[in-house]
């Protein structure tokens, strides 16, 4: 070694005793987090230490008097205490370990080590011991750190440079970049891995063709739908050889290049075997920057199967409900000459008023003159017309209806007339959408699931890192702002997660004693930056409405979903959208027209739009499920069936006034909480004091970052944490040192071995240890369940140091209870 560095204890000078490290005992010692010594106190039995995060920092809390002992390395100390004023309040201990520095090189480069020894061989000796004082110090006395650092920076850059630094430098800043290099490369291998793997395990056929029928790309599946043995022999075929008729790929091509996409196209194609299939497919053009098509790309399915289904169940239910069917027979120009009863049932006429008339009366408008020419054009060639309407009855309603016209030909094959069997499908169209709709629901309410533990995981991470941060930043500062500025928009966030599992009937909405007004107006303003400037928005929030039981993000959702229906009616003209929030009485005459309502105080809150307004039957239907007046893409239908549906759950109602042409008025009435019931405490920034505790926590979840940020939470409330990121790893530990903790957290999705398992081998162990599960989402486990298992506490995450800091605390002091 060139250099030896001590590592001695500091004390105060009014300390006296401080000989060997055995009376240190009882005193506090202040380390760095981090430091070598801290494992060397701990093997001599000096356990009562308190962390901090650099030198500086130690010697800060030695002059604010918070500690009296420290340890770090005496060169670094030496000028700290000069620094803060405070060496001649200090006393040299005795030294824990002396650390060496060697000079040292590239393994394999001697020559490099012999120019640096020769170097160094060439100063004298008595200018080594002086660069040497200069840097590592005599005694607390010691002159300006910095001036020792600029000679001995000054004597290593001469040094470096007659060792040829460079040499090490191109030589580091290579390896650097080759280990960069191949870095990049092996995440490159991966992407293109898995997007392969994507790519040939979809159930689809995926493509990439040329606008003259070149295949550029197809996976396996593609392939098989074209009944090639492999994907190579496909990609030596044109699509043109599978068109039964070239005008089809026309009439496609043409749609795809006007639309630049098109969806669930169906026809018929010709595989290479000669068999015919139906498929459906979804393509996407791709334009160069002249317009020009460069390729097509999407997705194709195999459909026969499908088509003959369909086909097959028309035939089954004409044949079985013959019955319930309507049946209409005509003369050549269309005259009634006969209808069945069915036929009276479902339009309300009776026979004596349609026999010899048109049927042009049941028509409701929905069909264009060219959908008549078209039925008729068929049916005068002696072909079948099958399709739908959308007819009228007498009584004004709209009901839709298969049909099947068939011409009626004599011995002569002349058309007589023509035999229309009609059925009622008006049900069924509704169910088959709400049936797709509630599929949709099905797959949102799947996707939440899924996405709940790994967004909740990235929210404790976004959430910890938040409240350490505050914690310390200067309050009032614009930092400090910012941050909880963070911390309200991931509370908004995990309160979103929340409402969608709760809307997927995969957990439970949590109400709370709530005021209204600030959600309201942060709300509105959410809105005027999506509205046009054509809306204006008017706001009477009255300060002294009541409290409401509910769920802020539910509260939240009735408001958008009502305000962006009002933005939808006057985004063609614009207008005036109006909020208004007033305490009000409900009346017993109220009460009794409106169900679920008791007299007694409400909490009114009014939207009113100077929109399009809504006519007598779109009032009738606004809140069923799947009903929308917009257009296709626009809407799901759902928004104001949730609104009424949260509303009557907080055993209100909500009320609807419009006008065509005048806008739209909503009353929505919500109970107001009694005047004497406690308001729970909102959940904003708390800077109560925390309970915190020194016990021994083992914290396992197989994520790093939230390894990461949960030592970082527990050892900010004075805890002493060991981390694992395997739950294997973690029992092993505590196979082999069961009393070495006081407590465990585990987070309960993880490989290898789900945190309730963990746990159980944890209590085999040790029945009395108390354990914390944490979770982002999970079905199998519930807190009911986990205090079966013997777990004290429960937490969802994300994970918020208040919440963290409670549960830890009342586990341990569970078990203090029992013991």
């Amino acid at each position: 070694s060139y250099a030896d560095i001590a590592v001695p204890i500091f004390f105060h000078k009014d300390i006296s005793g401080i000989e060997d490290l055995s009376s240190l005992k009882g005193f506090v010692v202040g380390v760095k987090r981090g430091d070598a010594c801290i494992e060397v106190l701990k093997s001599r039995g000096i356990n009562t230490l308190s962390f901090y995060p650099s030198y500086w920092a130690i010697i800060q809390a030695a002059k604010s008097g918070a500690i009296k002992i420290f340890c770090m390395d005496e060169p670094p100390a030496l000028y700290y205490l000069n620094k803060a004023g405070i060496a001649a309040n200090y006393r040299r201990g005795p030294t824990l370990y002396v650390g060496q520095l060697h000079r040292a090189v590239r393994k394999g480069n001697t020559e490099i080590l012999n120019l640096v020894n020769r170097g160094f061989e060439s100063i004298p000796k008595s200018a080594l011991k002086d660069i040497h004082d200069r840097w590592f110090g005599k005694s607390l006395a010691m002159p300006s750190y910095h001036y020792y650092f600029k000679w001995i920076l000054l004597g290593f850059l001469g040094l470096m440079l007659i060792s040829g630094a460079w040499v090490f430098s191109l030589g580091r800043a290579v390896r650097e970049r080759t280990r960069n290099l191949e870095g990049s490369r092996q995440e490159a291998k991966t992407a293109l891995k898995k997007y392969t793997e994507l790519f040939e395990r979809v159930p689809v056929g995926l493509f990439r063709t040329t606008p003259d029928g070149r295949i550029l790309e197809g996976n396996s599946r593609f392939a098989q739908i074209l009944g090639y043995p492999s994907k190579e022999e496909m990609l030596k075929s044109n699509m043109l050889e599978h068109y039964i008729d070239p005008s089809e790929r026309e009439r496609w091509k043409t749609a795809v290049e006007r639309q630049g996409t098109i969806l669930n196209y169906q026809h018929q194609i010709r595989r290479c075997d000669g068999k015919l299939i139906w498929v459906e497919k979804n393509t996407y053009a791709h334009f160069d920057d002249n317009g020009n098509v460069l390729y097509y790309e999407g997705s194709t399915q195999d459909i026969s199967d499908k088509i003959k289904v369909e086909a097959e169940l028309r035939l089954l239910a004409t044949a079985i409900s013959q019955a319930e069917e309507s049946v209409v027979i005509t003369d050549i120009q269309g005259d009634i000459q006969y209808v069945n009863p069915a036929f009276e049932r479902i339009t309300g006429y009776r026979r004596d008023e349609v026999l010899g008339k048109n049927p042009r009366f049941l028509k409701s408008g929905r069909h264009d003159e060219a959908f008549y020419k078209g039925l008729w054009d068929t049916i005068s060639r002696g072909k079948v017309w099958k399709g739908s309407f959308v007819n009228k009855r007498k009584d004004g309603t709209l009901y839709e209806e298969g049909a099947t016209i068939r011409p009626v030909m004599n011995s002569d094959g002349e058309i007589t007339h023509y035999v229309a069997v009609k059925r009622d499908v008006t049900t069924q169209r509704k169910l088959e959408r709400q049936l797709r709709q509630a599929q949709k629901m099905e797959a949102i309410g799947t996707l939440a699931g899924g996405i709940a533990h790994d967004f909740n995981n990235i929210l404790s991470a976004i959430m910890g890192y938040s409240e350490l941060s505050l914690m310390e930043a200067e309050e009032g500062s614009a930092i400090s702002k910012n941050i909880e500025q963070v911390l309200r928009a991931a509370r908004r966030a995990r309160e979103l997660v929340k409402q969608i599992l709760a809307f997927s009937r995969q957990t439970e909405e949590e109400r709370k004693p709530l005021q209204i007004q600030p959600i309201l107006k942060e709300a509105l303003k959410m809105l005027r930056s999506s509205l046009p400037a054509t809306i204006d928005i008017k706001q009477h929030i009255d300060p002294e409405a009541g409290l409401i039981m509910g769920d802020p993000t539910q509260v939240h959702q009735v408001l958008m979903n009502l305000c962006t229906n009002a933005g939808h009616a006057m985004r063609e003209k614009g207008g005036t959208l109006e909020v208004r929030l007033e305490n009000v009485h409900v009346d017993d005459t109220f009460a009794k027209t409106h169900r679920g309502v008791r007299p007694g105080p409400y909490v009114r809150l009014t939207v009113s739009d100077t929109g399009c307004g809504m006519s007598r039957d779109i009032l009738e239907r606004i809140f069923d499920p799947y009903f929308t007046t917009k257009e296709k893409g626009e809407g799901t239908g759902l928004g104001l069936a949730v609104v009424s549906g949260i509303v009557r759950s907080y055993g209100g109602t909500i009320t609807v006034y419009s006008t065509p042409g005048q806008g739209s008025t909503f009353h929505v009435y919500f109970p107001m909480l009694e005047e004497d019931r406690p308001l729970k405490e909102r959940e904003e920034l708390d800077f109560e004091p925390l309970p915190r505790g020194t016990e021994r926590i083992l914290f396992v979840d197989d994520e790093e970052v939230l390894v990461e940020i949960g030592s970082q939470m527990l050892e900010s409330l004075g805890y002493n944490v060991t981390c694992r990121t395997s739950p294997l790893e973690a029992l092993e530990l505590f196979k082999a040192k069961p009393q070495a903790f006081d407590l465990v957290i585990t987070d309960m999705t993880m490989p290898q071995m789900t945190g309730d398992k963990l746990a159980e081998k944890f209590l085999e162990i040790r029945p009395d240890l108390p354990i914390v599960l944490c979770t982002g989402f999970s079905e199998k486990i519930t807190r009911q369940g986990v205090r079966a298992l013997g777990i004290r506490e429960f937490l969802m995450k994300p994970l918020v140091l208040k919440d963290l800091a409670v549960a830890v605390r009342k586990a341990l002091e569970s078990t203090k209870a029992k013991a």
